[in-house]
């Protein structure tokens, strides 16, 4: 898959003046979709114009998440001309919807199977393999550390694994922890379920 080379501010210029206005569900709305546009700009995705412009309706309150949602899907839907880079804006487009739908939903589950719903949420209707766990050990060069290649779990020990990690932070005391140790203590966490790569796949050409 084509990517950029230059990973976008996630403070959208667009979006800054939703960020200072007092009105704190325009500014919730505005920070969600920064986020998970930025979100798409870590993994070298690029979101659509057309996306944006649904974000900013939907941040002033002129359609709701489910209209926003069904505009990008029939948007894809609809298009007849596909340009060289539609298929990796449709699916930061879709991903950066999905994860701003989550956000605003509020609720999370600190489990394995909290894990593979979100990730089921995340990518429904991007990857068909959504929420589902791998069944098959792989290795893959990342961009990230100069086409070297994580040392990813073994698929036989995914949930045991990821489960182990979940309850070991769980039982982590943050009491009188200073920022950041904190902040160091969650990075290692995030590290290890980055390392399991429970629902990664191998990418498809």
């Amino acid at each position: 898959m084509a990517k950029t080379n230059d990973i976008e501010n996630p403070y959208i210029p667009e979006f800054e003046k939703y960020l200072r206005t007092p009105e704190p569900s325009v500014r919730e709305r505005a920070d969600y979709w920064r986020t998970a546009i930025g979100l798409q700009a870590v993994d070298q995705l690029t979101v659509s114009d057309f996306l944006k412009q649904t974000a900013q309706q939907h941040i002033e309150g002129q359609i709701n998440t489910e209209e926003a949602e069904e505009r990008i899907k029939t948007y894809y839907q609809a298009k007849e001309a596909r340009l060289p880079d539609d298929d990796e804006k449709e699916e930061a487009d879709k991903v950066a919807m999905n994860i701003t739908k989550l956000l605003s939903e509020q609720s999370f589950t600190f489990s394995v199977a909290g894990f593979a719903a979100i990730h089921r949420q995340i990518f429904k209707g991007v990857f068909k393999h959504a929420g589902s766990f791998r069944d098959y050990d792989f290795s893959k060069k990342e961009w990230a550390l100069n086409g070297d290649s994580v040392l990813y779990g073994s698929c036989l020990e995914l949930r045991a694994t990821l489960d182990y990690d979940i309850n070991q932070e769980k039982q982590f005391d943050y009491t009188n922890l200073a920022l950041p140790d904190a902040i160091s203590h969650i990075a290692n966490f995030v590290g290890l379920y980055y390392q399991v790569s429970a629902f990664d796949r191998i990418p498809e050409y």
